[in-house]
């Protein structure tokens, strides 16, 4: 369905300032709420764009596209995540590329997969060489001046950085060993629910930023161990106690 309304045109709105919704979005979402609500009458659901339904302790939280600022300029990186969350914390987790046609799915204790393949963070133990992933804090400009402290202070230990424009891809491109970290602020739950699972589900570690609680700040770092682990030294050392909301 993502892949019909694709660079055709498409009406959109800004929920907020720098934030954007097309009727693609919210047909995906849509569909994907018909579909498991009917399949799974016992729980609930929480989208980006229809807000909740019996959310309860068990609920489906999905981002219909994400990265939908790519999507109505027909950058074709987008994907959509689905997670489900029980007592707090995601226990399956699926995120899809459809303009690549991967899919990575993960369940609590089960492994990784892309395309029914298990795959594996990429193991490397230093910053040096390392490719990270990131997101710049554009619904939330005044995170800025911390987010360029965070840039400064890691750019010269890393290899590169890279900006996909959707968090779902870096976190899932993380857990397949393809970029081997990635780092952003102030996303929301929906955002970064499916991703967690299958970045640790993958071998790595995810962390927010000091002893903030990830789900509302949505600040976080993922990764290998000792890439995610000294990528949060580092802005907890170049930002202190700031966290930003």
């Amino acid at each position: 369905m993502a892949r019909g309304f694709f660079r055709k045109k498409v009406e959109f709105r800004q929920k907020s300032p720098d934030d954007f919704v097309s009727e693609a979005d919210v047909a995906v979402e849509n569909t994907i709420k018909d579909i498991l609500l009917v399949q799974c009458t016992s729980i609930g659901w929480y989208g980006e764009e229809t807000g909740s339904q019996g959310r309860g302790d068990r609920y489906w939280l999905v981002d219909p596209i994400d990265g939908t600022a790519n999507f109505i300029r027909g950058v074709p990186v987008y994907a959509t995540s689905i997670a489900l969350m029980e007592g707090g914390v995601p226990t399956i987790g699926v995120i899809y590329f459809p303009e690549r046609d991967e899919l990575f799915y993960a369940e609590i204790g089960k492994g990784t997969y892309l395309n029914g393949k298990q795959v594996k963070v990429s193991g490397r133990t230093k910053l040096e060489g390392s490719i990270i992933a990131t997101g710049f804090p554009f619904r939330k400009k005044h995170l800025f001046p911390a987010y360029e402290s965070v840039f400064h202070s890691l750019y010269p230990y890393i290899g590169d950085l890279r900006r996909m424009g959707a968090a779902a891809i870096d976190l899932a491109y993380t857990a397949a060993g393809i970029f081997d970290g990635f780092f952003e602020f102030g996303l929301s739950p929906w955002d970064i629910a499916a991703g967690i699972l299958i970045v640790k589900e993958a071998g790595g570690s995810v962390f927010t930023f000091g002893d903030t609680n990830i789900w509302k700040t949505g600040n976080i770092v993922a990764g290998t161990p000792i890439v995610a682990n000294d990528v949060k030294k580092i802005i907890d050392m170049s930002i202190g106690g700031f966290y930003g909301d």
